[in-house]
C-alpha cells in the first residue's frame, strides 16, 4: 500500500513538474523550438476563439500535438519529424472519425474512415 501511495505521489510529482507556455513566447526556427536561447521540452498552448491547441515538444522538436474545440479533444497528431506523423480526427462523441499518415500538413498514404459501422480505405 505504501509502495502505491509513493508511486502516485511520484507521478503527481512528474506531470506538475512539466512547463507550459504560450506558443508565442516561443522561438521556432528549422522546426526546433526553443525558449531563452535554450531548446523547450514541455507543453505549448494556442488559443484560438473556441479552438486550443496543446503540444507537447522533447529537446526542441514537436512530439504531439492536440486540438479541442470547446473542451473536446478533435484532432491529434503524433510526429515523427518536423512535418510528418501520424493523425487522428475525432468527432464530438470522442470516437475516431479518420486516421492516417500525413506529411507537410497533406495527408499521404493509406487513411482508414470510419462510418457508422464500416471502415473505407482512401490512398492519398
Amino acid at each position: 500500500m505504501r509502495s502505491i501511495i509513493i508511486s502516485i505521489c511520484l507521478f503527481i510529482f512528474i506531470i506538475g513538474c512539466n512547463e507550459t507556455v504560450l506558443k508565442s513566447e516561443l522561438i521556432i526556427i528549422n522546426c526546433k523550438f526553443s525558449l531563452d536561447d535554450h531548446l523547450f521540452s514541455g507543453k505549448y498552448k494556442l488559443q484560438r476563439g473556441e479552438r486550443l491547441f496543446i503540444g507537447v515538444v522533447k529537446n526542441g522538436k514537436l512530439k504531439k500535438e492536440e486540438l479541442f474545440l470547446n473542451n473536446t479533444l478533435i484532432m491529434k497528431k503524433k510526429f515523427s519529424n518536423c512535418e510528418d506523423g501520424y493523425q487522428t480526427i475525432y468527432n464530438r462523441d470522442g470516437k475516431i472519425v479518420s486516421e492516417g499518415s500525413f506529411t507537410s500538413n497533406k495527408r499521404k498514404g493509406l487513411w482508414k474512415n470510419y462510418l457508422k459501422d464500416s471502415i473505407y480505405f482512401v490512398e492519398y
